[in-house]
């Protein structure tokens, strides 16, 4: 039996697992909950949202997604509660990962099969604007109110999609907080051209999520596409944070996380512990390894191009400081 169909088989397991689970975890509810707040982690691939979230769950009493509570995603209440009984909850990230994909079983996961199937995503393309779309919130709103209860405290996430919809999350969750972290444009389009030969093997496909424009980038070269997706993702991001109040909202840049990784987590312990002390664990190295890579100059010159084209062509960017 081949690697592929191993692959095949165990994704159908783990449906097969979810499915039967699905109806029996209403059986565990809680039916007097209050909403203990969740956190999502925003921004483009490759701008340092996984080592954000690595750095939270490490040093913040937060739970989180790891990559067996990532099996159970139509019965994540099941998937919290094994992994709490069977993992226990004292760990701190290696702050490791290739690409965003983790390796350790108590490392965060994305939970992208869960945000698929509540936010109704066939596929990785926004659908802020798409008016045949349709989210259950009140689904949503008793799953994510069932896994805080599960965890005891707020649940900190990784998740692209739901960025998409900020307001109506806020409207229906008012604890929510959206930590949107930006990296440097070049750098951040450049790795994502590494990810695109990681998982493809070569430059010229499509990788990772893609913004409404996504029809403006598709038949252009790949150092527009990249440009593109970075720009209009932050764009799309920021858009729907101006609806929000600022109390639901964190903005941070990647070097200044790397640089100063104690006073982020400090900041966002503040925000997040409203109502109880977070804080679990000695702070953060002084500073991080930024990886910044030396990008060859022909590809900083079609970067520069590119994205000269990209605000020629959707001038509305500097409407919200993208």
């Amino acid at each position: 039996m081949g690697k592929e169909n191993e692959y095949i088989d165990f994704e159908a397991v783990l449906n097969s697992l979810n499915t039967g689970l699905l109806n029996c975890q209403s059986e565990v509810f809680v039916t007097n909950y209050q909403d203990q707040g969740s956190v999502h982690v925003i921004g483009a691939p490759r701008s340092g949202t996984t080592l954000l979230t690595q750095l939270m769950l490490s040093h913040l009493e937060v739970g989180y997604i790891n990559n067996l509570t990532a099996a159970f995603y139509k019965s994540p209440v099941y998937g919290i509660r094994l992994s709490r009984q069977l993992l226990g909850e004292d760990y701190t990230s290696k702050l490791d990962s290739e690409y965003g994909r983790t390796k350790f079983i108590q490392e965060p996961h994305e939970f992208s099969y869960f945000w698929k199937l509540y936010l109704d995503y066939p596929d990785f393309l926004q659908r802020t604007y798409d008016k045949n779309h349709r989210i259950d919130w009140k689904a949503l709103k008793k799953t994510l109110y069932q896994m805080t209860l599960a965890y005891e405290r707020p649940i900190v996430y990784k998740s692209f999609q739901y960025g998409f919809h900020a307001q109506e999350a806020v409207e229906k969750m008012p604890k929510t907080l959206f930590v949107h972290i930006e990296r440097d444009l070049y750098q951040n389009a450049f790795s994502i051209l590494k990810l695109r030969r990681a998982q493809f093997n070569n430059e010229e496909e499509w990788a990772s999520i893609k913004p409404v424009q996504f029809d403006l980038l598709k038949n252009e070269d790949k150092y527009k596409q990249v440009i593109g997706q970075v720009l209009f993702l932050n764009f799309e991001y920021k858009k729907q944070l101006a609806l929000v109040p600022e109390k639901n909202k964190f903005f941070i840049n990647y070097s200044d996380l790397c640089k100063d990784p104690a006073q982020v987590i400090k900041q966002l312990h503040e925000i997040i512990s409203v109502h109880k002390p977070l804080l679990k664990r000695e702070e953060p190295s002084t500073t991080l390894n930024e990886n910044i890579t030396k990008i060859p100059q022909n590809i900083i010159e079609e970067f520069s191009k590119a994205e000269i084209w990209v605000r020629a062509n959707f001038p509305e960017l500097k409407t919200y400081n993208v």
